[in-house]
């Protein structure tokens, strides 16, 4: 709510603005003319801003699933170095893995 002291003070503010307004050069009154001109018409442009926005969060949520849907490769043969400290084993045996590959091989193939 505005008081009258708010109203009439408004009142003297607008008065001297339409004073000084009334005193300005032609070069300057067109050139706010035609600032006033660019800004509406910028205004009444559609902004396609936050299509680009949201293009970009849509690639980035399809990256996402991509990388979360894949399954993990399950190699034959591969163990994982939890499952190892896990099963609590002796570790000599998976520290000589290549030689039981290796040992398996040549019987397999002789």
């Amino acid at each position: 709510m505005t008081g009258p002291q708010e109203d009439r003070l408004a009142e003297r503010i607008r008065q001297q603005l339409d004073r000084e307004a009334g005193q300005l050069d032609e070069l300057t009154v067109a050139r706010l003319r035609a600032a006033r001109l660019h800004a509406l018409e910028r205004a009444r442009r559609p902004h396609y801003r936050w299509l680009a926005l949201l293009g970009t969060a849509a690639v980035a949520a399809i990256v996402v699933a991509v990388l979360y849907w894949q399954p993990p490769a399950d190699l034959p043969g591969a163990i994982d170095d939890l499952d190892i400290v896990a099963t609590g084993d002796e570790m000599e045996l998976f520290e000589d893995l290549d030689f039981y590959d290796w040992l398996d091989e040549t019987q397999t193939a002789g």
